[in-house]
């Protein structure tokens, strides 16, 4: 026993005296591959060559007039494997990329999804409307597409609850027509 303690301390002090020499490690920074992109390129990338129709919309009541382009798609309802016409509205502007969205006056449409179809014409009843920050009513759209002649009738109403009942008022009618094929470049839905 006396022999393994001293030779215990002597490889503990040899052990101490052994110098080590810590590595080294490079770590190596990526090199970016490519110029940054900017945000216009990542803008632009998002906005896609699409078909639709190039039209006009017409107020009815004022006869003012704007371009609009739609996009048409047909939309499978999954509970019930029916399928649905979409049309998603775009406001299209002289010098830049059409903008999602039609201005009816201060009211706004995106996009609809008709609810039912008899000989191409096709109608539906939309909540989808966006009004402006007073707006106090229901606002709803009253949509009617005829297929065969490209046009889309609009009636804009507001439904108030007057103390009784609700009661509905027309705010304007607008009709979309004169439409052409065309190719824009838009932003999806």
């Amino acid at each position: 026993m006396k022999a393994i303690l001293p030779a215990l301390f002597l490889g503990a002090i040899v052990s101490g005296c052994v110098k080590v020499e810590p590595k080294k490690y490079e770590v190596k920074m990526p090199k970016p591959k490519s110029t940054p992109i900017s945000t216009k390129a990542i803008l632009d990338s998002l906005y896609k060559d699409t078909k639709g129709i190039q039209c006009v919309l017409e107020n009815q009541d004022s006869l003012e007039t704007q371009d609009v382009f739609i996009v048409e798609k047909i939309k499978v309802n999954e509970e019930n494997n029916e399928e649905n016409l979409k049309h998603t509205f775009y406001q299209v502007h002289e010098d830049k990329n059409p903008s999602i969205g039609i201005k009816l006056d201060d009211k706004y449409i995106d996009f609809v999804t008709y609810e039912a179809e008899e000989d191409e014409v096709y109608s539906l009843r939309s909540y989808s409307v966006q009004g402006a920050s007073d707006d106090s009513g229901i606002l709803s759209a009253q949509l009617a597409y005829d297929k065969k002649i490209n046009e889309i009738s609009i009636t804009v109403y507001e439904q108030k609850y007057d103390g009784t009942q609700m009661q509905e008022e027309s705010l304007g009618s607008y009709k979309i027509n004169q439409c052409v094929e065309s190719e824009k470049k838009v932003f999806e839905l």
